[in-house]
């Protein structure tokens, strides 16, 4: 599950990168974009690793 979160952080970052390369004058927006993305999905990332293992010691 950690790959593919990583991976999906990635895409979703190349396709900002993409964005800015197509239109360059949103850049402040698309950088508080891809920085916002990081951290959200390092933040998820914890968290549904955090609920997986107080399920597992709960069974």
């Amino acid at each position: 599950m950690h790959g593919l979160s990583v991976a999906d952080t990635l895409g979703s970052m190349m396709i900002i990168l993409g964005i800015l390369l197509k239109i360059p004058s949103k850049w402040p927006l698309l950088i508080l974009g891809i920085i916002s993305l990081a951290i959200w999905n390092t933040m998820l990332g914890y968290v549904l690793a955090y609920c997986s293992t107080e399920e597992a010691k709960n069974e």
